[in-house]
């Protein structure tokens, strides 16, 4: 969903997306002891592929450049920042439990590990009726707009 509030040459933007995100946990260890009756043994403890939920929240401005020059390449200077999320929760110590010879009985095994991301970028926007002069469909909208 995107709401533009005004309608300008500087064109200011909201926009958030929610949804399903592929994500891969991959833990692995390996254990190197000089304990003889060392009980951990390393290995691979979780190696799976899921899908979660993610939500992403964006501001922008577009620094649109002389918009009635269509035989210009560059169109406008795009600002933009964004914020990511998405949410993970994992047993993880679950395989682990049988290489722990004192853990307590009430020690956590699931635990979250949400990720989470800022951020800022700028571009420059090209027209693409500057690479193809010919396109009819470009031709239709010299005529109406």
């Amino acid at each position: 969903m995107e709401w533009h509030p005004f309608q300008t040459a500087f064109h200011t933007y909201l926009h958030g997306a929610i949804g399903l995100v592929p994500s891969k946990l991959y833990w692995a260890e390996t254990v190197y002891s000089s304990v003889p009756a060392d009980t951990r043994l390393g290995g691979v403890y979780d190696n799976r592929w899921s899908l979660r939920p993610g939500i992403r929240l964006l501001v922008g401005t577009t620094l649109r450049f002389d918009a009635a020059v269509r035989s210009s390449l560059l169109e406008s200077l795009r600002i933009e920042a964004a914020y990511s999320f998405i949410p993970l929760r994992r047993d993880l110590l679950h395989p682990l439990l049988p290489q722990l010879s004192n853990a307590p009985p009430d020690l956590p095994t699931t635990f979250i590990l949400s990720g989470s991301a800022l951020s800022l970028s700028c571009a420059v926007v090209l027209q693409l009726p500057f690479f193809f002069p010919s396109s009819p469909h470009w031709h239709a909208v010299q005529k109406h707009g």
